[in-house]
């Protein structure tokens, strides 16, 4: 029985599909592939931000419904639909994120791997050349040791970039719930637009989870059918060599 978290099982699986495109690509073109992965996934979530800053700041003017025309129909959104596309421009925000940090470790791996190289954001400059300036906070721990002083700065960069998306993500999350509870206790939770902020709430709460789960440590129990029938077993045969006579415990 081994505790892994969902991140460390995501790294597992990744490594095993780098087995295979080690042997179709070779190692630059596939650092490069998942570079522009990983630049699709924030550029999705910035557009996805920038719509529901947009939609949120709309909300903030207690409007009870938006107005649009487009060509010649003329269509009156209420607040709760315009609540419903922020929860889920929220929600895909979130996802695009998770995706991101999650290919930082893929590249980080591959890194690793393909090149003998510990410093994926060193590697990465010459196809990513917005992350240079990172490259000054990274600790030193082989000819050079990072004093107490450059580890706390370092840090507090870190901090500081993270902590005004934070305020902005807790901002939308208020904004979405505080308008759903009054569409669910004006409207109802039957209603349509009850429905659909049932609906939007939900959604804004599976990126959460997903950010709780990944970081969780889970049980695993090795599978020992698996190996003995299914992995060593074939190579056994291939080998013309009879099975050992102790298989791999439980």
């Amino acid at each position: 029985m081994q505790k892994l978290t969902l991140g460390r099982i995501a790294l597992h699986e990744f490594n095993r599909a780098l087995r295979i495109w080690k042997r179709l690509l070779p190692p630059e073109q596939i650092i490069e592939l998942l570079i522009t992965q990983r630049d699709k996934m924030i550029v999705a979530a910035i557009r996805t931000l920038g719509i529901a800053i947009i939609g949120v700041l709309w909300l903030a003017s207690n409007k009870s419904a938006l107005n649009l025309s487009i060509k010649f129909i003329e269509l009156s959104v209420p607040a709760a639909f315009v609540n419903t596309v922020v929860a889920l421009a929220l929600s895909f925000t979130l996802l695009n994120l998770i995706n991101y940090f999650l290919l930082n470790e893929f590249i980080r791996l591959a890194s690793n791997k393909l090149f003998k190289f510990e410093s994926a954001w060193a590697l990465t400059v010459p196809y990513e050349g917005g992350n240079a300036y990172s490259l000054s906070l990274v600790q030193q721990f082989r000819f050079f040791q990072s004093s107490k002083v450059h580890k706390v700065f370092g840090k507090t960069i870190v901090y500081l970039w993270t902590l005004p998306f934070l305020l902005i993500f807790m901002a939308i999350y208020w904004t979405v719930f505080a308008v759903g509870y009054n569409v669910l206790h004006q409207d109802g939770i039957l209603s349509v637009t009850g429905i659909f902020t049932i609906a939007s709430l939900l959604s804004t709460i599976i990126p959460i989870m997903l950010i709780i789960f990944i970081n969780i440590p889970f049980k695993f129990s090795k599978n020992a059918g698996y190996i003995r029938w299914l992995f060593l077993y074939p190579i056994y045969r291939r080998q013309g060599l009879p099975p050992p006579d102790r298989w791999i415990s439980g």
